[in-house]
């Protein structure tokens, strides 16, 4: 004991309590000025995103997406196709969820395989013929369920879009190109009927559907010649295809998502340790931050152009990875903003080929031989060569015997000559081609 009779280590252990408390203290009071704080930050920013006509919630989405008063909705009709579509039972068909490939480009579809077909397109005549009705219409809005995320019958969807797609081919096979033509602009304006549904996963599936309409224009091309009156109709709904695509809208609904899910971290299921932090006030507020931060920089590179917009959405993401522990919850959602970046100009770049082989078989007709180069069909044919979005150069021509190809160099930037893809030899460079041999 020291001359005052008391004990110094409880003395020092009394100190050390205290010295806790005033610990517990200053990180209880930071904590709390820091909730207000950047909740005050918070409301100003989505005070903002509400000023520049962001949607911030799934009610003001609502609004957002909202299609003008008595305009005609083709949603109605489309979901009734969606309902009448009857699947395949024959393994002969091809094209659909697990069935076999389409013969090579140009030759004859096998017998037993154009039965089946014939049967599928049989079934399915009430299915095409309202998809048929619906791409009449020229507003679509789908009413579903924002929490969601995902548009329903988004299975349907895609099938549908593979059953035009087969039509397309089929009557290309009959001989019947205004048939063909048909349901390619079918298919088109079905990919169309989602561009205004919000959020990345569903302009993935509208990206899919377009997807369809291309391989089926390319197979149709092989096997049938095309009037000018037809090849000019397919012009005009490729060009409408292409300028709708808004991949910086898409970012902007999805933005509203990202908002509502850190109010409901449930709506992110199987995320595990990250729902738990979102939980978590300070965590949580700061991943908000970030992710608002994140979202914005990403709606700014959709805005850009090819390999600008990839090196920006590169950019962002480093930047993520490059930020301290505390920004934990922004390092550990997972992002998918460079590879959907890529699918959105992989669609673009087969768009652009597309019109450019319309371009080409214009020229053909007119001419009865295929151009030497892109350029003699500028002015006439083409208001330019295309750009290719993955090199920010023209996209590449060259006759084969018979027919020719068109490419871009595709996400790794190298020029492959247009080798076509093989998707069994998958380290064999490739170029995202349009072959046509006949």
């Amino acid at each position: 004991m020291d001359d005052n009779g008391q004990n110094p280590g409880r003395r020092r252990s009394h100190r050390k309590l205290w010295i806790a408390l005033a610990v517990v203290v200053v990180l209880v009071m930071g904590g709390s000025l820091y909730l207000v704080l950047s909740g005050s930050i918070l409301e100003k920013r989505l005070a903002d995103l509400r000023a520049e006509g962001y949607p911030t919630s799934f009610a003001e989405l609502v609004e957002y997406n909202k299609l003008p008063e008595r305009v005609e909705n083709a949603a109605g009709i489309y979901e009734e196709a969606f309902y009448s579509l009857v699947p395949p039972g024959d393994a002969n068909v091809p094209v659909f969820f697990g069935g076999r490939p389409l013969p090579g480009k140009g030759e004859p579809l096998p017998e037993a395989m154009a039965q089946a077909i014939s049967k599928c397109l049989d079934d399915n005549e009430k299915c095409l013929g309202l998809l048929r009705d619906a791409g009449s219409i020229e507003h679509c809005r789908y009413a579903w369920d924002y929490t969601a995320t995902m548009l329903p019958n988004v299975r349907e969807v895609k099938q549908c879009a593979r059953l035009l797609e087969l039509a397309a081919v089929f009557s290309a096979h009959e001989g019947d190109g205004g048939a063909a033509v048909g349901f390619i602009k079918d298919g088109l304006r079905l990919a169309d009927s989602l561009e205004g549904e919000p959020f990345l996963i569903n302009h993935i599936v509208r990206s899919g559907c377009i997807g369809a309409s291309w391989a089926g224009l390319e197979q149709v091309l092989n096997v049938t010649s095309l009037t000018d009156e037809q090849l000019k109709d397919l012009r005009e709904s490729l060009a409408r295809t292409l300028e709708s695509i808004d991949l910086a809208k898409v970012m902007v609904t999805e933005l509203c998502c990202t908002i509502e899910c850190f109010s409901d971290p449930a709506m992110l299921p199987g995320l595990g340790r990250v729902t738990t932090l979102m939980n978590v006030p300070i965590i949580g507020k700061r991943g908000l931050l970030d992710s608002l931060d994140f979202m914005g920089d990403c709606i700014e590179a959709a805005k850009l152009e090819g390999t600008e917009r990839r090196a920006r959405f590169s950019e962002i993401e480093k930047e993520v990875e490059d930020l301290p522990f505390f920004h934990v919850v922004i390092k550990m959602l997972p992002s998918a903003m460079s590879t959907v970046g890529v699918i959105d100009l992989r669609i673009q770049g087969s768009l652009r080929l597309s019109q450019a082989a319309i371009a080409v078989e214009r020229y053909r007709l007119a001419k009865g031989e295929l151009p030497a180069r892109l350029e003699e069909l500028a002015g006439e044919y083409l208001e330019a060569v295309p750009i290719d979005p993955f090199d920010d150069k023209p996209i590449k021509y060259k006759r084969t015997e018979p027919g020719y190809v068109l490419w871009s160099v595709g996400e790794d930037g190298k020029d492959n000559g247009g080798v076509e893809r093989d998707r069994k030899k998958k380290d064999q460079p490739w170029d995202i081609t349009f072959v046509v041999t006949r």
